[in-house]
């Protein structure tokens, strides 16, 4: 009993000389506890904003579709200079995606595509820079991505090299700013298709605006850009045909 009283005398005795030190040294208590706020509401900010970017990717990433899987010569971003490494990679044939779409039964969709920058224009409106992506009919159902107006072009239309296009939510409100646009004419770097659909928006996705993009019949860029036939993939970073969904992939 004597012990236990002792023990606590000594713990009020240590409370009392650190609450002495802390009102006679108070400048130096309010630093402290100053720098302990400041630490901990560090580490809890830090965590939210990883937290947040954590979510905002995967969000990002889930509006790809499930089960979509890229393939390409070359890296994805900017590149500068000359890259060897991806010179000396082997180039893609649109042999290779018919191969894959025909021999391949776990893949759904195969969509080869080629890509350049250019603008679109219609009626003294001009887009900001975006993708033209010439595609096949099979762009849709391998990217997940339908119109939310219009439709999207056809085999026999791939086949037939008709002139027609389908563009991204933004070309299409910065050139029809009230709507309309369905049937219209608009020209791409210099050749003019007729649209006929316009797909859903997307967003960005590391950096790059989705929507910001003009789906044309695959043989107007293939034509140009060394994919006419059999022949090889341009290796000039304007994309080789890339990417094909395989249900069930995660």
């Amino acid at each position: 009993m004597a012990l236990t009283s002792r023990r606590g005398s000594l713990a009020l005795e240590n409370v009392r000389m650190a609450l002495g030190a802390l009102v006679s040294t108070k400048l130096r208590s309010f630093l402290t506890l100053l720098g302990i706020l400041i630490g901990v509401g560090t580490v809890v900010a830090m965590i939210t904003i990883v937290t947040g970017l954590g979510n905002a990717m995967r969000k990002q990433i889930a509006g790809l579709g499930s089960g979509i899987l890229f393939v390409t010569k070359h890296s994805p971003g900017v590149h500068f200079g000359d890259d060897a490494g991806e010179r000396a990679r082997k180039d893609l044939y649109l042999a290779d995606a018919v191969a894959v779409r025909d021999w391949c039964p776990s893949v759904a969709a195969v969509s080869p595509e080629v890509q350049r920058a250019g603008y679109a224009q219609f009626a003294g409106q001009k887009s900001s820079l975006l993708a033209v992506v010439g595609a096949t009919e099979a762009f849709p159902d391998a990217n997940s991505w339908e119109p939310v107006e219009g439709r999207f072009f056809t085999a026999e239309e791939l086949r037939g090299r008709t002139a027609v296009c389908v563009l991204g939510k933004g070309p299409h409100e910065a050139l029809f700013p009230n709507g309309g646009g369905l049937g219209q004419w608009i020209d791409l770097e210099g050749r003019r298709y007729q649209l006929i659909g316009v797909l859903a928006a997307r967003g960005k996705l590391l950096g790059d605006n989705q929507d910001d993009r003009a789906i044309v019949p695959l043989p107007f860029l293939a034509e140009g850009s060394g994919q006419g036939g059999s022949s090889t993939t341009s290796s000039s970073g304007r994309a080789a045909p890339r990417w094909w969904k395989t249900p069930g992939t995660r």
